[in-house]
């Protein structure tokens, strides 16, 4: 079995720390390819695709997108 690196115990835990703190249905700001800011709310919890790549879903963008570039809205 192989040993998981210190980047992915890192981004596993972004996912956790993220996913403790915010249910889905979050309202964020997700900063699109662009530079844009969309408001919309989390669709589900994060997950890491790839072993590497922290991703969450949110409402009106269709599959995963970057965690970093989503944050959540205070109010």
């Amino acid at each position: 079995m192989r040993a998981m690196s210190k980047a992915t115990r890192e981004f596993m835990e972004s996912v956790e720390i993220w996913n403790a703190n915010n249910p889905i249905g979050t309202d964020v700001d997700v900063t699109r390819d662009d530079g844009s800011v969309m408001r919309t709310q989390t669709r589900t919890n994060a997950w890491l695709l790839g072993h590497h790549t922290p991703v969450i879903s949110v409402n009106g963008i269709c599959g995963g997108y970057l965690l970093p570039r989503v944050k959540k809205v205070k109010y």
